[in-house]
């Protein structure tokens, strides 16, 4: 698959190629997502380069408010982008990546990333429980609670994008556990836990050096502010913090 989303850029210039990789690096470090994308389709030494650079992708920022940035788009850079330690700022505003998208890139990012900022955006068309806050945030409770339940049994956890290519055994998996009327606090939530025998702290977090999280929710009511608070105690759970500690500084 091709990023057709980004138009090819002219041939490089022959001089380019002649500078040395360092040099190139340099460069291609203060270019926007789309110029650096662009730039890689333009020789095979670009592109090889360019995927192969860890430090090229150190902070993830996607172009804001674009919608041309989706699924599709994501799928294909995770797929080019060499797996490291570099990353670690992932950034997501107004972009057209759902929450099958923000999985895949946790995946393929989440070991390393320290700083994660959502911004989910506001669709008239959905109720309140089918706008984008509200599935990602149902998403991430069912994959914390398969966690939660691969560890009581030291069975071996699925990754990200294992949840999100199997979704729907995984919520069968865990059907019984669900509570639609679960509180958003953290002492709710250790209650809950702890009522099903589940861990409150992960072994092995998926998002082991997350620090700081943000997330918004440009809802005009606020009828998704409790998605919010249960997104922060999740990502807490999925970052390694131990739940019954209560809140974190």
């Amino acid at each position: 698959m091709s990023l057709d989303l980004f138009p090819m850029g002219p041939p490089t210039n022959p001089s380019l190629r002649s500078l040395s990789a360092e040099t190139l690096i340099q460069v291609m470090s203060y270019l926007p997502l789309r110029a650096r994308v662009n730039l890689s389709s333009t020789c095979k030494q670009l592109n090889h380069l360019t995927y192969n650079s860890p430090n090229l992708w150190r902070n993830i920022l996607f172009p804001k408010g674009d919608p041309k940035i989706n699924d599709a788009v994501v799928a294909t850079l995770v797929r080019r982008i060499t797996r490291c330690d570099a990353v670690k700022e992932l950034r997501l505003d107004g972009v057209g990546v759902s929450e099958q998208g923000v999985l895949l890139l946790l995946d393929h990012f989440g070991h390393s990333v320290e700083h994660l900022d959502l911004s989910f955006h506001f669709d008239p068309f959905l109720l309140p429980h089918e706008q984008p806050v509200a599935r990602f945030a149902m998403h991430l409770k069912i994959f914390s609670l398969t966690l939660g339940y691969h560890q009581k049994f030291d069975n071996m956890p699925p990754t990200f994008k294992e949840y999100s290519d199997n979704n729907l055994d995984f919520f069968n998996q865990t059907h019984h556990f669900h509570d639609r009327f679960l509180r958003t606090d953290m002492d709710s939530f250790v209650s809950y836990f702890e009522h099903y025998g589940l861990p409150t702290q992960l072994d092995d977090p998926p998002l082991p050096r997350l620090t700081s999280i943000r997330i918004v929710s440009h809802v005009p009511d606020g009828s998704t502010v409790h998605y919010l608070k249960k997104l922060r105690v999740l990502i807490a759970y999925l970052s390694g913090y131990d739940l019954a500690r209560g809140k974190p500084a």
